[in-house]
């Protein structure tokens, strides 16, 4: 695959990907690595994503499954070149159930390639408005930074800070990343991440200006 792929480990956005899998019927690759390094594969259908119980349902499309049940099984979604690898939990002839992966690889869609810091404790501080210009500029507040680009950050807003945001509206922010770099910014979307072990917080999405 010759595209940029980014590393997608945040629940929340695997359970999406894997429910437009079943929405999509599209057919999908499995294969698991052999001993002799050749590869054993199968085209299945999904037919399902269960979120309550953590699982994918394939079906397969050509031949009976005849997987290792101790083995990596991997699977590839040629329509959003998106990548994981799994286990099998449960197989008969032609239905196959896997465990949902820790995480998946898939095709980078925005312009500007993005780190996920989900998993990290980095946080950004930031003021409202547009920046002051002055050596003693102050950023009273700050937040855990979700995803970050060249062109924007992702970040995650408690419920008690989430009114002080509003689409369109500009913020100044210090980067960390950047050796804090002042930037100015504007938010471009606010979202509230269900489901999410982030039960009261919202994902605020800033563009670069």
């Amino acid at each position: 695959m010759k595209h940029n792929m980014i590393k997608v480990i945040r629940r929340s956005k695997i359970e999406k990907v894997l429910e437009e899998l079943a929405k999509d019927r599209s057919s999908l690759q499995l294969w698991q690595n052999k001993d002799d390094e050749s590869r054993k594969t199968n085209i299945v259908h999904t037919l399902r994503f269960d979120k309550n119980k953590k699982e994918v349902v394939f079906t397969s499309k050509e031949k009976k499954f005849d997987f290792d049940y101790e083995k990596v099984l991997y699977c590839f979604w040629e329509g959003s070149s998106m990548i994981f690898k799994t286990r099998i939990s449960f197989m008969s002839e032609f239905k196959l159930v896997v465990s949902l992966p820790d995480y998946l690889m898939t095709k980078e869609k925005r312009k500007d390639p993005r780190t996920d810091f989900s998993r990290n404790e980095q946080s950004i501080h930031y003021h409202l408005g547009v920046s002051t210009d002055t050596t003693h500029e102050v950023f009273p507040f700050s937040s855990k930074i979700l995803d970050f680009s060249e062109g924007g950050v992702g970040l995650l807003v408690n419920l008690a800070n989430i009114s002080k945001f509003h689409i369109g509206d500009n913020l100044t922010l210090k980067i960390p990343i950047n050796d804090n770099q002042i930037v100015e910014g504007r938010v471009t979307h606010i979202t509230k991440p269900v489901p999410s072990i982030f039960a009261t917080d919202y994902n605020v999405g800033i563009s670069f200006v």
